[in-house]
């Protein structure tokens, strides 16, 4: 889209001959429409923000329901479980049962 910043006393009104719109200094209205690049631009954005947000959102929940299982299970199990994952996310989930549910590990 383009726009003009003009002193009003510069802007010229005229009526067209062929359509009715008035056309401000030459320039027909649709240069100030919304074209259907910037909608196209703004629903692909609107798009991967949701895409994003339900990623973060599945992440956190997949998240909450390791940590209840965890919390659930009877402790050899769960250190055995806990072994199986990278040591610093094993750590982090040992930090967090303690946190959240009081759980020594």
């Amino acid at each position: 889209m383009r726009f003009s910043i003009e002193q009003p006393s510069a802007i010229k009104w005229r009526k067209s001959s062929t359509s009715r719109l008035w056309q401000l200094a030459g320039e027909d209205l649709s240069s100030g429409v919304i074209e259907q690049r910037d909608l196209a631009v703004w629903a692909a954005s609107a798009l991967l923000a949701i895409g994003m947000g339900w990623s973060r959102y599945a992440k956190a929940k997949a998240h909450n329901d390791l940590l209840r299982q965890l919390a659930a299970m009877d402790p050899e199990r769960r250190r055995k479980m806990l072994s199986r994952y990278n040591p610093r996310v094993a750590m982090e989930l040992r930090q967090e049962l303690l946190e959240r549910f009081r759980i020594m590990c």
